[in-house]
């Protein structure tokens, strides 16, 4: 029912779309709806972002796409003033710098519809919450450990490695919401990377799984590799949130298309431009199990594949 209800919901965007075009031709008007969609860095998950988008334009709609890079654009004063010449119907940035430069551009043209995409924590950056939406790099917490739950149900104490002084809140909530899945989150609290191996070889940690959210004191992949193989090393499975711990060796992982994610930024923006109102949304995401890590550990795999679970080799 949902799925004929979005299908009915998207023809009607695209119909209006098309017909706005078209009525602009009629009028001797050349130019078509425009996005200007800003880009932080030449990298690949961002391109491919930007893939997705102009991928679902192209198919779903008369608009037309123009792509600002950052980094080819060094000087942010011209490439704004570049931006403010066009005649743009909507704006949309990806990556947090992407974000911040946008916002100083559009904050003041409420009739021009921002989007972004792939930045976590979007509130910590934006200074008009109120104007911008999009898709935020974030997956929602109680999502996670409900599908932690889900492909890991013998974990009854889950251990969570982070630094206070950048995740503390997110330690309070995933605390919180863990205990309604029987679930006992026990702080694993790193200051500095030099914590990380003292922790780990602590005999009074007691955690059943580990797992490793985004933190800036926790980034490293030197870092994350090592924390993956002294898990490993006591049979303790260790989830992660991107392809580069499911290649490394983490049991669980939290894993983004890219591509997809810009599809779905595009359809998110055709939906915003009609509706005229702007929510946040849950980024889609997948959930890989490292079948062969799995089996090392002796975890039985779970019997129903289903999403967002896929059972990797």
């Amino acid at each position: 029912m949902w799925e004929n209800a979005a299908f009915i919901m998207r023809f009607f965007i695209i119909t209006c779309i098309a017909f706005c075009v078209s009525a602009n031709l009629y009028a001797g008007e050349k130019e078509s709806l425009r996005a200007a969609i800003l880009i932080s860095k030449d990298i690949k998950p961002y391109l491919e972002a930007s893939e997705g988008i102009q991928k679902v334009f192209d198919k779903e709609s008369a608009i037309e796409t123009e792509i600002f890079s950052l980094e080819k654009n060094k000087d942010h004063g011209a490439l704004k003033d570049k931006i403010g010449k066009k005649e743009i119907a909507i704006a949309i940035a990806i990556g947090p710098e992407a974000l911040a430069l946008t916002e100083s551009l559009f904050s003041q043209q409420a009739k021009i519809p921002v989007i972004y995409a792939m930045v976590l924590n979007p509130e910590a950056i934006l200074k008009h919450t109120e104007s911008f939406c999009g898709i935020p790099f974030n997956i929602p917490i109680h999502a996670q450990i409900r599908q932690i739950a889900r492909a890991l149900p013998g974990v009854k104490r889950l251990g969570l490695l982070y630094d206070p002084k950048n995740n503390e809140s997110f330690f309070k909530q995933a605390s919180e919401i863990s205990q309604r899945y029987n679930i006992d989150l026990i702080p694993l609290k790193a200051d500095s990377p030099k914590d990380i191996s003292s922790i780990l070889k602590d005999s009074r940690n007691t955690a059943e799984a580990l797992w490793l959210i985004p933190d800036r004191t926790i980034i490293s992949e030197s870092v994350i590799q090592y924390i993956i193989k002294e898990a490993l090393f006591k049979k303790i499975p260790v989830i992660g949130y991107n392809r580069f711990f499911y290649e490394s060796g983490a049991a669980l992982s939290f894993v983004f298309d890219y591509e997809e994610i810009g599809e779905q930024t595009a359809k998110f923006a055709l939906d915003s431009m009609v509706q005229k109102t702007c929510a946040d949304i849950a980024p889609i995401f997948h959930v890989w199990l490292n079948s062969r890590i799995m089996g090392k550990l002796g975890i039985p795999l779970i019997h129903k594949e289903t999403f967002p679970i896929e059972i990797k080799p």
